[in-house]
C-alpha cells in the first residue's frame, strides 16, 4: 500500500473537477487517514473520491470540504488518527465511537479544540480511561459524547469553556465526586448514568430550564427531590433510579407538562404516589423498589399514551383501576398489597405484552377478557387469593411464553385448551387445589423448559406423552396423589427432577440412567422398592439426590462426593459411610409428608402462615423478565460505574410487605 500511495495520489489529484472534488491537501490527509484505518470501507483502489467511503460527508458546491468524519467501528486502533482528523479544519462532525483506540489516554481529544466548526464530538466506548483532561477551544461545539468508557475522578471545571454545549453524555464510566455545578445554561440533554457521583442535587441543575433529557440513574446520589424540579418545564425524560433518593416524591413532578417518562425505582422514596402525576406523563412510569404506600391513583393506566407502568416492590394498596390506555404494553404492580378483582377492562387493551400482579391479595377470578390480549408473553398473577376454575380462555392467547399461576386457590382440573400454548416456556401452577390427571396433549407445549405442578392433588399416572417434550429443563410434579408406571422422561432435563410425596412404587426405573444432565433428583416420599440402582452414581451432573422415606433395600451404592444424599427413613437399606455426603438422622427425621400437612392446614387457618412460607423460599423465584428492560427501566445494583453495568440482577429479592 505505502508503494502504491503516490501513484493514487496522482491519480486522484488529475481526476477532473466534480462537485464533491477535495482540495489538495484535504485528499492527502483522508489518503492517509485509509492508511491508518482497518477497514475496507476506506479503500482508495475501489473508490477513488474520499467523499464516497463509508461515514464520510463532503459539503457540495465548488469549495467542497469534509465536513462529517465517522470511523468504522473497530477500523481505529492508532491515536495519530485522531490528531490527524483534527487538521480538517472544515469538519462539524467526528465520530470515533466504537474504536478501541491506544493508548488509551483521553489527552489527545484536547488537539481538536481549534476546529471552529466542530459541532458534534463522539468518542464513546474508545476504552479511554484516566482523569478527564479539560476542554479547551472548541468554540462551535454542541454535542459530546464520552460515555461507555473507564474515565475516573471529580468532573469540575473541563466544560467550563464550551459556551454552546447542548448535549452532554459522560454515562458508563467511573466518575466520582458530586455532579458538576458549572452547568451551561442552554443544555438540553445531560447523561451521567452508570457513574459513582454522589451527594445531592445541585441548585444550578435546575436554572437549566431547556433540559429534554436528564438522566442521573445508577449512581449513588442522595437527599430529598426538590420542588424546583418545576423549573425544568421542557425536560421529557427524567431518570433518576439505582440511586439513594429518599422522602416523598414532589408533587411538582405533576407540573412537568412534556414529561413522557419517569423512572426513580430502586430508591428510597416513601410516603404516597402524588395525586395527578399522570396528568402529564405520556408513556412510561418507573417507580418500582421503593417504599411508597397509598392507594393507586386512580388515573394510573388511562394516560391515552401511557405504554410502561411498572410499580413491582413497593407497599401500594386498593384495587387496580378500571381504565387503562389501549398502548399499554407492560403492566407490572407485583409485590404490594393490592386486594380487588382484576379488572375484566385489561381484555380491552389489545397490544398488552407482560402483566404481572404477583404477591399481592387480588380476590376473584382470572377474566376470561384475557383471550382478547393477543400479544401477551408474560402472565404471572402468582400468589394470590384467586380462585375457581383456570379459565380455558387462556389457551387462544398464543404467543405466551410465561404463565405463573402459583400459590392461588385455583380448583378443577387443567384445561386441555392450555396445551395448545405452543410458544409456552415456563408453566407453573403449583401449590393451588387442582384435581384430576396430568393431561396427555402436553406435547403441545412444544417448547416448554419448566414445569411446575407440585402441591396440587394432580391423581392418575405420568403421561406418557411427557417425553416427547425434548426442551424440558425442569419437571415438579411433588407433593401430589400420582401412582403407576413412570414413563420415559425428556432427556432434556437438567435443572430438576421432582416426584416426592407421590404414590410411586415398584423399583427406580432405569429410564433416569438416560438423565445424563440431571443436577436435581428427588423421589422421596413414594414406596419405591428394591436396590439402588448403581447407574445412579454415574450420572456425572448429579448433586443432589433424595431416596428418603421409601421402601428401598440393599446396600447403599458409593456416589462421588460432590453428591449430596439423602436415604434416610428406607428400613431395611444399609447406609454407606463412603463417597459423597449423606444425611443419616434416622432419630431426628420428620417425614415431609408430615410437615406438608401442617402447611396445609395453616393455609386454611390463616394466609398470614402461606407468608411465612414465602420468606423461607426464594421471594421473587415467580419473577420472570419477559423481555430486555427500556432503558429508563433497568435496575442495576445501587451505585453506577463499569463494575456495576453489566449486572443482571432486574428482580432482587426483597422482603414481603405485611
Amino acid at each position: 500500500m505505502a508503494l502504491l500511495f503516490p501513484f493514487i495520489l496522482l491519480i486522484l489529484l488529475t481526476i477532473p473537477t466534480t462537485s464533491q472534488t477535495l482540495p489538495q491537501n484535504q485528499t492527502k490527509t483522508m489518503l492517509s487517514l485509509s492508511k491508518l484505518t482497518l477497514s475496507p470501507l476506506w479503500d482508495p483502489t475501489k473508490q477513488p473520491n474520499p467523499c464516497d467511503w463509508s461515514g464520510v460527508r463532503c459539503s457540495s458546491g465548488n469549495s467542497s470540504a469534509v465536513i462529517s468524519l465517522s470511523f468504522p467501528p473497530f477500523s481505529v486502533s492508532n491515536p495519530q488518527v485522531l490528531s490527524l482528523s483534527c487538521t480538517l479544519s472544515s469538519l462539524q462532525k467526528l465520530d470515533f465511537s466504537n474504536n478501541p483506540i491506544k493508548p488509551t489516554s483521553p489527552t489527545p481529544i484536547s488537539k481538536c479544540g481549534s476546529l471552529s466548526n466542530l459541532k458534534s464530538l463522539n468518542m464513546s466506548n474508545t476504552y479511554f480511561l484516566g482523569p478527564l483532561p479539560p476542554f479547551n477551544g472548541f468554540p462551535a461545539l454542541q454535542s459530546i459524547d464520552l460515555s461507555s468508557n473507564f474515565l475516573t475522578g471529580p468532573v469540575e471545571s473541563q466544560f467550563d469553556s464550551l459556551l454552546n454545549i447542548q448535549s452532554l453524555n459522560l454515562s458508563n464510566n467511573d466518575f466520582s465526586g458530586p455532579i458538576p455545578t458549572s452547568l451551561n445554561l442552554g443544555l438540553r440533554e445531560l447523561r451521567l448514568s452508570n457513574n459513582n457521583f454522589s451527594g445531592s442535587l445541585p441548585k444550578q441543575l435546575f436554572s437549566c430550564s431547556n433540559l429534554t433529557i436528564l438522566d442521573l440513574s445508577s449512581n449513588s446520589l442522595s437527599g430529598f427531590i426538590p420542588d424546583e424540579f418545576a423549573n425544568l418545564s421542557a425536560l421529557n425524560t427524567l431518570l433518576i433510579s439505582s440511586n439513594q433518593f429518599s422522602g416523598a416524591i414532589p408533587p411538582s413532578i405533576s407540573a412537568l407538562k412534556s414529561l413522557s417518562r419517569f423512572g426513580a425505582n430502586q430508591n428510597k422514596f416513601t410516603g404516597p404516589i402524588p395525586i395527578g402525576i399522570m396528568k402529564n406523563l405520556r408513556t412510561v412510569l418507573d417507580l418500582s423498589f421503593n417504599g411508597l404506600s397509598g392507594p393507586l391513583p386512580a388515573d394510573l393506566l388511562s394516560p391515552p399514551l401511557l405504554e410502561s407502568v411498572d410499580l413491582t416492590s413497593n407497599a401500594l394498596s386498593g384495587s387496580i383501576p378500571q381504565n387503562m390506555s389501549r398502548r399499554l404494553f407492560r403492566v407490572r404492580l407485583g409485590d404490594n398489597r393490592l386486594t380487588g378483582a382484576i379488572p375484566p377492562s385489561v381484555g380491552e387493551v389489545l397490544g398488552l405484552q407482560s402483566l404481572e400482579l404477583d404477591d399481592n391479595r387480588m380476590e376473584g377470578v382470572i377474566p376470561a377478557s384475557l383471550r382478547n390480549c393477543a400479544n401477551l408473553t408474560l402472565l404471572n398473577l402468582a400468589n394470590n387469593r384467586l380462585q375457581g376454575e383456570i379459565p380455558r380462555e387462556l389457551g387462544e392467547v398464543q404467543y405466551l411464553n410465561v404463565l405463573q399461576l402459583q400459590m392461588n386457590r385455583f380448583n378443577g382440573s387443567i384445561p386441555d385448551e392450555l396445551f395448545q400454548l405452543n410458544a409456552l416456556l415456563n408453566l407453573n401452577l403449583s401449590w393451588n387445589a387442582l384435581t384430576g390427571p396430568i393431561p396427555s396433549r402436553i406435547t403441545g407445549m412444544q417448547t416448554l423448559q419448566t414445569l411446575s405442578l407440585e402441591e396440587n392433588s394432580l391423581s392418575g399416572s405420568i403421561p406418557a406423552s411427557i417425553g416427547g417434550l425434548e426442551y424440558l429443563l425442569e419437571l415438579s410434579l411433588g407433593a401430589n396423589e400420582l401412582s403407576g408406571d413412570i414413563p420415559s422422561l425428556p432427556v432434556s432435563l437438567s435443572t430438576s427432577l421432582n416426584l416426592s410425596l407421590n404414590r410411586f412404587d415398584g423399583p427406580i426405573p432405569q429410564s433416569f440412567y438416560e438423565l445424563s444432565n440431571l443436577e436435581v433428583l428427588d423421589i422421596s416420599d413414594n414406596g419405591f422398592t428394591g436396590d439402588v440402582p448403581t447407574f445412579l452414581t454415574q450420572m456425572h451432573s448429579l448433586t443432589t439426590l433424595d431416596l428418603s422415606n421409601n421402601n428401598l433395600s440393599g446396600t447403599l451404592p458409593t456416589f462421588p462426593p460432590s453428591v449430596r444424599v439423602n436415604a434416610t427413613g428406607n428400613e431395611h437399606l444399609k447406609l454407606s459411610s463412603k463417597g459423597g455426603s449423606i444425611d443419616d438422622h434416622r432419630s431426628g427425621a420428620v417425614r415431609r409428608d408430615s410437615i406438608v400437612l401442617v402447611i396445609v392446614g395453616a393455609v386454611l387457618v390463616s394466609d398470614a402462615l402461606v407468608a411465612g412460607y414465602l420468606w423461607l423460599a426464594p421471594k421473587r423465584f415467580n419473577q420472570v423478565e419477559d423481555r430486555p428492560p427500556l432503558a429508563e427501566e433497568g435496575e442495576p445494583p445501587r451505585g453506577g460505574g463499569r463494575a456495576a453495568r453489566n449486572a443482571q440482577d432486574h428482580r432482587r429479592a426483597v422482603p414481603r410487605h405485611e
